[in-house]
């Protein structure tokens, strides 16, 4: 995973647009670009109306080694162990959504939010050693992604109403079941539990120089994966 990371968290969008294309194409994987102002990479499996949208946005400000390299990582790996499932999946690393989220919201255009069944976004997975998420059930979901969306936040301690804005609102907004999925130090955990005394350790690095690969800790963003491919494969 750590390799994965080292060649995502560089300069440039479009430089890592293309080496997460490269690592796509290393993994045997089909996948299309998908926006109009946007470049969203998309790797479908299996297309339904009940597709779950797993997404992490691949732009970034800098290096973004945690912002937001570490999810795009769990992407890649997810998306391995998964591109022979018989489940629907479309895997999309968006684009632009430092940008007010054009990316997610033009992926949900084009492709129709009737043809989604649910989301689940990563975003800042790499620091901390706490799982932190929140989830809204939108207008149309069947029973088996309740169970579904149900056994993961059930089995996460460390639920919270809200975390900052990302590429979920835009799900949601559409009406769209979604669920946001991060990383979080023991100090930031009191924060998003609303604490707002508490200064969040992980604005030292978002949209920093300092979010580089050699400041990076992967233990988190390999918690964030096993938990992820645990629920995803049974």
């Amino acid at each position: 995973m750590n390799n994965y990371l080292k060649e995502i968290a560089i300069l440039g969008n479009d430089n890592r647009r293309r080496k997460i294309e490269e690592i796509l194409d290393s993994l045997g994987v089909r996948y299309n670009i998908v926006g109009n102002k946007s470049k969203n990479i998309v790797v479908p499996i299996n297309p339904s109306d009940k597709r779950i949208v797993i997404g992490a946005h691949y732009d970034a400000f800098y290096y973004g080694a945690n912002d937001n390299g570490a999810a795009c990582v769990i992407l890649l790996n997810l998306i391995n162990d998964l591109k022979n499932s018989n489940k629907s999946f479309d895997f999309v690393f968006f684009d632009m959504e430092e940008q007010g989220g054009v990316g997610s919201r033009e992926y949900i255009e084009i492709i129709g939010r009737d043809n989604i069944g649910a989301m689940i976004n990563l975003d800042m997975c790499g620091l901390g050693s706490n799982i932190v998420l929140t989830h809204s059930f939108g207008s149309k979901i069947d029973s088996s992604l309740r169970s579904f969306y149900n056994l993961i936040f059930d089995e996460n301690a460390n639920n919270v109403d809200c975390l900052p804005p990302g590429d979920y609102n835009n799900f949601v907004d559409a009406g769209i079941s979604a669920m946001f999925i991060i990383n979080s130090t023991d100090n930031d955990l009191d924060w998003y539990n609303g604490d707002c005394s508490i200064y969040p350790e992980f604005l030292e690095t978002m949209h920093q120089e300092t979010d580089t690969y050699d400041s990076f800790d992967s233990q988190g963003m390999i918690m964030i994966y096993e938990f992820l491919r645990k629920h995803l494969i049974e």
